[in-house]
Order: structure tokens, then sequence, then C-alpha cells
């Protein structure tokens, strides 16, 4: 429908993912420590077509706690197809309606090592699975909220380009969201060139708005780009 009116050159998904508050999660998080999803019947009784659970499990929290301990391997694999279906279907709608329209997915900015493989057995993101059938990944390579330096940055994105068979794009932010404090000019700057180094096939910003009001941070990206 919003393709149909407004017709735009490309489009980008986000919040394709199970939910998990990836953005105020501190580098030495553990796995045990992130609050993540969806243990609902919706989700339960579809994981319980590919595996057999015990009857005597009737809350969220004991779904939880027992499949996270006895089938995590497998809810990791049900979670990352319910993800890439999703989005393949989405992706597929839109180049139907308009065949030359751009597509990308928002994705996590974690390593496959963070939070014990977290960008899959919590985010059900398939890097490479969902690189399959869209023009573009972006990882949210938002370093101040995820209390990183700006290097971390292009590590994101050499990983998620190794793992990836399409472009990787990294979005970066431009002011504060939360509570990790004021992006300054030279932070927002240096980010810039972090985000645009090899691989790294152009950069997305978040949000257009917040630079909008900066005339300082529209003259760096101007003067970088």
């Amino acid at each position: 429908r919003t393709i149909l009116e407004y017709n735009p050159t490309g489009i980008t998904l986000d919040f394709i993912r199970f939910f998990v508050f990836w953005e105020m999660t501190n580098p030495d998080t553990i796995f045990d420590n992130i609050s993540h999803g969806c243990f609902d019947l919706c989700c339960i009784n579809s994981f319980r077509k590919k595996v057999s659970l015990p009857s005597h499990l009737k809350r969220p929290s004991e779904f939880a706690n027992w499949i996270l301990n006895n089938r995590r391997k497998e809810w990791t694999k049900w979670k990352n197809k319910t993800i890439t279906s999703a989005a393949e279907r989405l992706i597929i709608k839109a180049k139907e309606i308009n065949p030359k329209i751009k597509t990308g997915i928002h994705v996590l900015p974690w390593l496959p090592h963070d939070y014990e493989g977290g960008i899959e057995s919590i985010a059900g993101q398939d890097i490479h699975k969902l690189s399959a059938f869209t023009d573009f990944l972006s990882p949210m390579c938002y370093a101040s909220i995820c209390r990183r330096e700006s290097e971390w940055i292009n590590i994101v994105v050499n990983s998620h380009s190794k793992n990836s068979i399409t472009s990787v794009i990294p979005s970066i932010q431009v002011n504060e969201a939360y509570d990790e404090g004021i992006v300054s000019n030279k932070r927002f700057e240096k980010d810039m060139k972090e985000a645009l180094k090899f691989p790294s096939s152009g950069i997305l910003i978040w949000s257009w708005e917040t630079l909008l009001k900066s005339k300082m941070k529209q003259r760096i990206l101007t003067k970088i780009l």
C-alpha cells in the first residue's frame, strides 16, 4: 500500500527480529541477563510443531527456562527461519509491485560471538540467509548507544560483510537517544569515517530529522562525502 501510494525508490525493513532491547546492552552483559522472547503461546505452538515439549510446561517463564536449557539450538534455528521467512515475504511483495525498488534490512550490530551468538539465538537474524534476497543489509552501528568506540563500527561491517552475499551499509547515529551522552561533532565525524571504510558500501544516517537540526554536522557530512 505504501509503495503504491508513494512509489519510493527504496525501502528498509526495521524491527525484523525477535524483541530484544539491544540498544542499551553493554558489551560485558552476559546472555542470561538479556531479556528476550518470544515465549507466548503463538510462538510456543509454532515451535511445538518442530520440537516436542513437556506437557507440564504452562507459563511463558517455564517454557523459556526449559527451551533455553534443553533446546536452544532448535529454538535458534526456528527463530532464524521465522524472521528470514517474514523478511523474504515482505521483500518479494515489494518487488512484485516495483521490480526496480531497492530493499534493505536493518540488522543488529552484534558480532557472531557476542552474547553467546545472540544475533541469531536472541534476535533470530541470520546474516547470511537474510542477505540472500535483499539489496543490502544495514547494521545499526550506533556506537554511542552501544557504549563502543568508533573503530568498532568498521569491525562490525567487516564481520557482517564476511557473512553476507550482498552489500553492507552501516547506519550511524547523529545525536543521543537514551542516556549515552551527547554525540559530539568530533564523535560524529569519527563515526562517519569508520562507517565509510572498506568493505562498507555506503552509509545511512539515523536520523535525518536530527541531522537537519545541526548545521555543523551537516557540514561534516558534506565535507566527508
